[in-house]
């Protein structure tokens, strides 16, 4: 604004006019017109003729702001419609594929189609991008291009002009398939976990975290569910997930917890088993003896236990049975991939789990069938055969 102020090349003035007894204070200068003429330009407060030349000037002087400071700008803007773990997602996703790169430091004025061309398909070699993080990249383009036009930092969109052509490189992907045994737990490294975690229950009865890993091997709950699941959700035989720890993070600040609805702001119903009805008399039982029963099911001494502490300790618990290292997340799919393996149908098994038809079988299904069982079903197919 002062740039701007400053390079204004008439005075502004002010006047008094009265009218009715009343004094008006006006401010005036001029500017040039479309054909080069001088004419007088009057507003009522200083401010407000402040706000037109800007607005007039602004088109005509060269703008002098980089991709990453868009980007930074877009974030901001983006920060009051979106959580906390999606800005660290950004902003790690920017760390990723933009920071250090030519395309970060260059004016966003000057960005032409090629150089997004240029860029996309060499972050697409560089990275072996799959066809969900290419499209997570394109996205960012796509939205910090859409945010500098709506800005008018740019006259024209030269994302627009090539989304079409950008949508083929698609083709280019990765699509290396990702084994089931790399998302999933197999049932032998799941009875290792277990055998494990009784011998916590036995050695370490106040170590309550433990149980919430064999919570998640029984109910395939986010990790953020887990640590937010009450007593209170209990009844009638049904497991009523109803809320998620959210974790705000701010750069040298201690993290800090809320408790909020689920990922889908919906609720769901899990029925109790045997298996699961047993599990949570042993948590209460265990928790009772330590007395630290609380609201939430999961808690200790120290309180309410935290997503981050479930996550480290099924890292931990694979490292001690000697399992390669997996997450609440494997569990989670594989829970919903054995669902699916006993027959159970999409729709119930997305139910469940919190999430769409599309997502679970996209993300969420694998293969977790032996050779028994892949023999048993080849031989009933067959054998209508010879009936």
């Amino acid at each position: 604004m002062n740039e701007i102020l400053n390079s204004h090349p008439y005075k502004i003035t002010e006047s008094i006019n009265k009218s009715n007894g009343k004094i008006y204070k006006r401010f005036s200068t001029r500017i040039k017109d479309e054909q080069g003429k001088s004419k007088v330009v009057s507003r009522n407060t200083k401010e407000a003729l402040y706000k037109f030349l800007i607005d007039y000037y602004k088109h005509k002087i060269p703008i002098n702001i980089k991709f990453e400071d868009v980007f930074n700008e877009w974030l901001e803007f983006k920060s009051d419609v979106i959580n906390d773990g999606t800005i660290r997602r950004y902003r790690n996703d920017y760390i990723r594929f933009f920071k250090g790169k030519a395309i970060a430091q260059k004016n966003i004025v000057q960005i032409t189609s090629k150089d997004i061309s240029e860029f996309v398909g060499n972050t697409v070699k560089k990275h072996h991008l799959k066809v969900k993080a290419y499209q997570a990249l394109r996205s960012y383009m796509d939205n910090i291009f859409r945010y500098a036009y709506s800005e008018e930092y740019i006259s024209k969109n030269p994302y627009a002009r090539i989304e079409y052509e950008l949508r083929q490189l698609t083709k280019k992907c990765d699509r290396t398939i990702t084994s089931s045994c790399d998302r999933t737990v197999s049932l032998p490294e799941r009875k290792a976990i277990l055998a494990q975690l009784n011998k916590d229950y036995r050695n370490k009865p106040e170590y309550i975290v433990a149980y919430s890993i064999e919570f998640a091997m029984l109910t395939g709950c986010r990790t953020g569910e887990i640590a937010a699941v009450k007593w209170s959700d209990i009844k009638d035989d049904w497991l009523y997930i109803r809320h998620s720890e959210k974790a705000h993070r701010v750069e040298g600040q201690k993290i800090t917890y809320t408790i909020e609805g689920t990922k889908t702001n919906k609720e769901r119903k899990f029925p109790i088993s045997k298996w699961l009805k047993d599990l949570l008399k042993r948590i209460e039982i265990a928790e009772n003896n330590i007395n630290c029963k609380g609201e939430f099911i999961f808690s200790d001494v120290n309180g309410r236990i935290t997503g981050q502490r479930i996550a480290a300790c099924i890292k931990t618990k694979c490292k001690q049975s000697g399992v390669k290292n997996k997450s609440i997340s494997d569990l989670r799919r594989t829970f919903n991939s054995e669902l699916k393996r006993i027959g159970m149908s999409t729709s119930v098994a997305s139910s469940l789990m919190g999430h769409t038809e599309k997502v679970n079988e996209d993300y969420y299904t694998y293969d977790t069938s032996n050779k028994a069982d892949t023999e048993n079903q080849i031989n009933m197919a067959q054998a209508e055969l010879y009936i």
